[in-house]
């Protein structure tokens, strides 16, 4: 087994004193060698979806899981913490992942009240 980009970081970013059979365990966590059924994933349209209700609560349900399906590779890894409230976290993703398209309709729809309020 060859170590994988998160293994090299993890090396890196301890300094290299990261023991090699670490690094091989960190890349299996992280790409579920053995277990590919484990390695499933969440659109973030689904995340957002009803203002980030699956923030919630921390109970693991049935309906959480069922909202995951198995990936081969993900674009992005998003982590939280309990402490901040599920608004906060749905305004945070929907920022990140959208503000050049919220600007441009703000900006659009700027320019249309201009124009009819000139009329």
């Amino acid at each position: 087994v060859t170590r994988s980009k998160v293994a090299e970081w993890a090396v890196l970013r301890f300094g290299g004193q990261l023991d090699e059979a670490l690094a091989l365990s960190i890349n299996e966590s992280f790409t579920f060698d053995g277990a590919p059924e484990l390695r499933r994933g969440v659109r973030l349209s689904r995340v957002t979806q009803g203002c980030g209700s699956i923030f919630s609560s921390s109970a693991g349900v049935l309906a959480n899981y069922e909202m995951s399906e198995e990936a081969d590779r993900f674009g992005y890894f998003l982590s939280h913490n309990w402490s901040v409230s599920r608004w906060s976290k749905n305004f945070a993703l929907c920022f990140a992942f959208n503000f050049h398209l919220a600007l441009a309709m703000g900006i659009f729809l700027v320019i249309i009240v201009a124009v009819l309020t000139s009329l």
